[in-house]
C-alpha cells in the first residue's frame, strides 16, 4: 500500500511540474531493484529519472519492471505500459514507443480502460511524427510509407474504440489535452505541423494545470511558426513561454534551448523580449549560395554533384557544406536537412 501511495503522490507532483518534490518522495526506492509490491512507485520514479535527464537509468528501471511479468492484471498493465511508451519516446526510441502503444491499444479495446487510452494514442502519434520526420529528412520514401501505415493503424484503433479515448469523461481529466496533442501530432506526422493546433494544445494543458505538457506543445508551436512566419517574433514568444513552463523537465528544456540557439532567440523574459525588434525568418545568416547548396545537400547530392550542378569545384562545394553545418549548428548532412526542413529554408529556396 505504501508503494501505491508513493506512486500516486509522485504522479500528482510530476503533473504539476514539481519534479524535485516527486524525486524526494520516491528517493527511498531510487537505488532499489523493482519488486512485485513496489513496481508502481518505480514507474513514477522512471518518469522522475527522465525529467532529471537520467534516461539510461529510466530505461533500465522500466526494463526491470518488465521482467516482473505484470500481465493479466488490467490496471497494472495500463499503468506500466503507458510509462514504458512514455519513457521510450523521451529516450529517442519512437519505434519502441509505437510498439508499446499498439500492443496496449490491442489489449484494451472493448474494455473499460478505453476511456484512458487517449494518452497512448497521443504518444503513438508523436512516435509516428518523429519517425515520419526522420524519414523525410533522409529522403527515405519507404520509411515515410511505414510511418504512414502506422498512423493509419492508430486511426483504425481509435475507430475500433468508437472514439471513446477522446470523449470527455468526468474521471479522465487529461482527455481534452490528449485529444489536442493527438490532433497536432497527426498534422506533424504528415509534414504539416500547425501552430494553431499546437497553441490550442498548449492552452488546454495550461487550463488543466500541466506545465510540462503545455511546454511541449509550446515548443512544437514555436517550431511550426518558424516554418510559416515572416519573422521569429511569434515563435520567440512561444519558445520563451515553453522555457518558463519546462522547468524541471531537463530533456524538454534542452530541446527548447537547442531550438533557441539555432534560431538565435534569447530565452529572456517575455517582458524583456517585447522591447526587442522581430528577427527575420532565416535566422542562420545563410548566403544565397549556401541556400542553393543546402537545397541540393537535402536531396542527398555529393559534393562533386553539388559542384557540377552549381558550376563550382567539389572543394568549393565542400567549403559551403562545412559552413552550412556550422551555421545550422549540426553535425552531419542528415541533421542539416532536418533543420532546414523545419525552418522552411528548403521550401523558401524552391519558391525563390
Amino acid at each position: 500500500m505504501r508503494a501505491l501511495l508513493l506512486a500516486h503522490g509522485a504522479e500528482a507532483l510530476l503533473e504539476l511540474g514539481l519534479t524535485g518534490r516527486a524525486a524526494e518522495l520516491t528517493d527511498e526506492i531510487r537505488d532499489h531493484v523493482p519488486e512485485p509490491d513496489d513496481w508502481a512507485a518505480h514507474m513514477m520514479r522512471a518518469r522522475v529519472d527522465v525529467c532529471q535527464d537520467a534516461i539510461e537509468r529510466a530505461v533500465a528501471r522500466v526494463d526491470a519492471v518488465r521482467q516482473l511479468g505484470l500481465g493479466g492484471h488490467m490496471p497494472a498493465e495500463y499503468e506500466s505500459q503507458r510509462t514504458f511508451a512514455w519513457v521510450a519516446v523521451w529516450a529517442g526510441d519512437p519505434r519502441g514507443a509505437l510498439e508499446w502503444v499498439e500492443q496496449s491499444l490491442a489489449r484494451f479495446v472493448g474494455t473499460d480502460t478505453e476511456m484512458l487510452c487517449g494518452e497512448f494514442l497521443a504518444i503513438g502519434a508523436r512516435a509516428v511524427a518523429d519517425l515520419a520526420g526522420s524519414a523525410r529528412a533522409r529522403r527515405d520514401e519507404a520509411g515515410e510509407l511505414h510511418a504512414g501505415l502506422a498512423r493509419d493503424r492508430l486511426l483504425t484503433a481509435l475507430a475500433d474504440m468508437g472514439g471513446r479515448p477522446f470523449t470527455d469523461h468526468p474521471y479522465a481529466a487529461r482527455v481534452p489535452g490528449d485529444r489536442a496533442d493527438w490532433e497536432a501530432e497527426l498534422g506533424r506526422s504528415v509534414g504539416r505541423s500547425d501552430p494553431d493546433a499546437w497553441q490550442e494544445a498548449g492552452a488546454t494543458w495550461q487550463r488543466l494545470g500541466r506545465p510540462h505538457r503545455a511546454a511541449y506543445a509550446l515548443w512544437r508551436q514555436s517550431e511550426a511558426l518558424m516554418t510559416r512566419s515572416t519573422t521569429t517574433h511569434e515563435a520567440a514568444t512561444a519558445l520563451r513561454a515553453a522555457a518558463q513552463a519546462a522547468t524541471g523537465m531537463a530533456p524538454l528544456m534542452s530541446a527548447i534551448q537547442r531550438l533557441a540557439e539555432r534560431a538565435r532567440i534569447s530565452l529572456d523574459s517575455i517582458d524583456e523580449a517585447k522591447a526587442s525588434p522581430p528577427r527575420p525568418i532565416d535566422p542562420y545568416d545563410l548566403t544565397k549560395r549556401e541556400r542553393l547548396v543546402l537545397r541540393l545537400l537535402a536531396k542527398g547530392y555529393t559534393n562533386a554533384r553539388i559542384g557540377a550542378e552549381l558550376y563550382m569545384s567539389p572543394k568549393t562545394a565542400s567549403v559551403h557544406v562545412t559552413n552550412i553545418l556550422r551555421k545550422l549548428q549540426v553535425l552531419n548532412r542528415t541533421e542539416a536537412a532536418a533543420v532546414a526542413e523545419r525552418a522552411g529554408l528548403i521550401e523558401n529556396e524552391r519558391g525563390a
